[in-house]
């Protein structure tokens, strides 16, 4: 089975205004299974892909999806056990890993403060909320067995 190693950003302005630090984890997923993340987030972007601006945003987003799973699909004749990212194509793995991360669907993550390697059964997905009112956001975590945020995703905002 192929994996991908891939480090959570670090210093993204999000994570200042959040209630708990940020330690991003440095994950190992089966390639198969971003491969099918990237796949599926494919199928419904082709859908609307025409109908969107070529400078926006989402389109290049949506590029940039279709470089990755090409470049992912290369990965199997490597022969490589383990490919560590490394800017070799566009970021998008924060985002859609996130089904994957709080699924379980990870073989383990190192928690850079413990400085040790978890397993999913390890690691627990907890809810947060930041402000109140109509100036709030919130969202999901994943936190180790010492209570490390090694990934969050702000999911909302009011």
């Amino acid at each position: 089975m192929n994996l991908l190693q891939y480090t959570v950003p670090s210093g993204l302005p999000c994570y200042g205004d959040w209630d708990f630090a940020m330690h991003p984890g440095t994950f190992r997923f089966p390639v198969c299974d971003l491969r099918d993340a990237f796949r599926a987030g494919l199928e419904y972007s082709s859908k609307y892909a025409p109908m969107w601006s070529k400078k926006s945003g989402i389109y290049r987003d949506h590029l940039n999806s279709m470089t990755i799973l090409e470049w992912l699909e290369s990965l199997d004749a490597t022969g490589d056990p383990v490919t560590v990212y490394s800017e070799q194509v566009p970021d998008l793995f924060w985002t859609t890993a996130a089904s994957l991360i709080y699924g379980g669907k990870f073989t383990d993550v190192i928690c850079p403060e413990c400085t040790r390697l978890y397993i999913p059964a390890d690691t627990r997905k907890l809810y947060w909320t930041y402000g109140s009112g109509l100036a709030a956001d919130g969202g999901h975590r994943l936190v180790c067995p010492h209570d490390h945020t090694l990934y969050s995703m702000m999911e909302w905002n009011s």
